[in-house]
């Protein structure tokens, strides 16, 4: 799901963009940027920091911070269960076949059963993805600051782009 919204300093939301954009999702989040921006700078930059989908959740969160640096504004984190749902147990796929299950008030833990959550990639088929408009709701809760405190939620050590041991020659010393 790529999703924009802005909205007003009180949560009222004053334009909301979504779409499922499943292998586009890093050129459209710029499009969605700029068509709900309108030509408008907002006063205050609140990004997605997961967890979710690696290369998504850095991408939306070097647009949200590159902005919030060009423009000398403040930054805020927002979990993707908290976009989801702050009220009950929600699931965000992890690996296959797994979801990472956060309950009110819980850490998350890695599960192999969401049972009834809410969330997205579920067996069921039904989904609820983690809205922009959502954020609304999230104002009372945020922390907002210089960008470079904001970092992804990541649950568990990326596995992709690691070497394989012994497959590359030794880094050359550093001159």
């Amino acid at each position: 799901m790529t999703s924009v919204a802005c909205l007003d300093p009180s949560g009222v939301v004053l334009r909301e963009l979504s779409e499922l954009s499943p292998r586009a999702a890093t050129p459209r989040i710029t499009e969605l940027v700029r068509e709900a921006l309108a030509g408008e700078k907002p006063e205050r930059i609140a990004v997605d920091v997961g967890p979710g989908g690696f290369t998504a959740v850095r991408t939306g969160m070097a647009l949200g911070k590159s902005l919030a640096w060009a423009w000398g504004l403040e930054l805020a984190a927002l979990s993707a269960f908290d976009l989801v749902s702050r009220t009950g147990p929600v699931a965000i796929p992890a690996k296959k076949g797994s979801w990472w299950l956060r309950a009110p008030g819980l850490p998350p833990v890695l599960v192999t059963d969401p049972g009834d959550a809410t969330g997205y990639g579920l067996p069921s088929g039904l989904g609820c993805y983690p809205f922009a408009r959502e954020a609304s709701s999230l104002l009372d809760t945020l922390v907002w600051g210089d960008p470079a405190g904001v970092l992804p939620d990541y649950l568990a050590e990326p596995t992709i782009s690691t070497p394989k041991p012994g497959k590359y020659p030794p880094a050359a010393p550093p001159r």
